[in-house]
């Protein structure tokens, strides 16, 4: 009788531990997902936007450390709200700080490349034109590396722009 407790009690401990594994998987991919869904509505141009969705995937992936996904949904969420007018904008920068920070210990270049370039544009709307252009080479560098053109393009332009902004700034 104790063999057959053990056995049943070992059987039932692999079912929980199965079980368990399968929803955290169940969860990353539900949250991968929102990230999905969120990025084609922003990338459409869409003004209606999953909020709920975007809100359970930043809160998944703060508190798990893949770091290409944590990336990905500090950008969203900074560039989403955003657009959407929620939030203010140092919690929109503070965004693009940790998406930077997560983005540089990874390989995915243009993510990289989106998160500076945002980052690079806020630091022009906040009129910090000489702290926006290591964003903007960065930036240029990733785009380079995923061979994406329009954010190469974009970025030479707010190059320029950050340049002319900073130059008539000092007269």
């Amino acid at each position: 009788m104790t063999a057959f407790k053990h056995i049943f009690s070992t059987l039932l401990s692999l079912c929980v531990l199965l079980l368990f594994s399968c929803s955290k998987d169940g969860d990353f991919n539900y949250a991968k997902n929102c990230l999905e869904t969120v990025q084609k509505e922003f990338d459409s141009g869409s003004s209606d936007f999953s909020l709920d969705m975007l809100s359970y995937a930043y809160n998944y992936f703060n508190g798990h450390t893949n770091q290409d996904m944590g990336a990905w949904a500090h950008y969203l969420n900074a560039v989403v709200r955003r657009k959407a007018g929620l939030g203010s904008d140092s919690e929109w920068y503070d965004d693009l700080v940790k998406g930077c920070e997560h983005v540089s210990k990874t390989n995915n270049h243009q993510l990289a490349s989106d998160l500076f370039l945002a980052y690079g544009l806020a630091d022009i709307d906040h009129r910090w034109y000489e702290a926006s252009l290591p964003l903007f080479r960065r930036s240029l560098e990733e785009a380079a590396v995923c061979g994406n053109v329009r954010n190469q393009v974009l970025s030479l332009m707010n190059i320029s722009r950050a340049y002319m902004l900073g130059a008539i700034g000092n007269n």
